[in-house]
């Protein structure tokens, strides 16, 4: 008979690793969307002047990405990016327990402490854990 213990120890270590894989695959994701969107941002920066540049170079970029690496990025998200990258800059590194679905959602949001708060109170709840 195998012992309750180990099962329950066993089942544990199964758990905690699909934890952390969602949590670093999460982690690995943010970071490529702060990367693409710093990139875009500091190309479009140095055209300015050039006109739709802006919309072409978006256009551009998600055609190819789309193309290569399948949907997840469309135009609507390429300039999600952008803006994310514009917004969260200086909370990097960002907090990998809020998915790119909650960040779509803060970025909409025009109050500045309001749009911080969950980032805040996911921080503060990762250091106390």
């Amino acid at each position: 008979m195998i012992e309750n213990k180990l099962i329950a120890n066993l089942k544990n270590a199964v758990e905690n690793t699909k934890k952390n894989i969602v949590y670093n695959v999460n982690t690995e994701l943010l970071n490529l969307y702060m990367y693409i969107g710093e990139q875009i941002q500091k190309d479009i920066e140095s055209n300015k002047g050039k006109n739709d540049y802006k919309k072409h170079t978006i256009s551009a970029i998600s055609a190819e990405l789309t193309k290569e690496f399948g949907p997840g990025y469309s135009r609507r998200n390429i300039s999600r990016f952008i803006i994310f990258y514009t917004l969260y800059k200086k909370w990097a590194p960002l907090v990998p327990t809020l998915s790119w679905g909650h960040y779509c959602q803060l970025i909409t949001i025009t109050n500045e402490e309001e749009r911080n708060l969950p980032i805040i109170d996911e921080y503060i709840l990762s250091v106390f854990k």
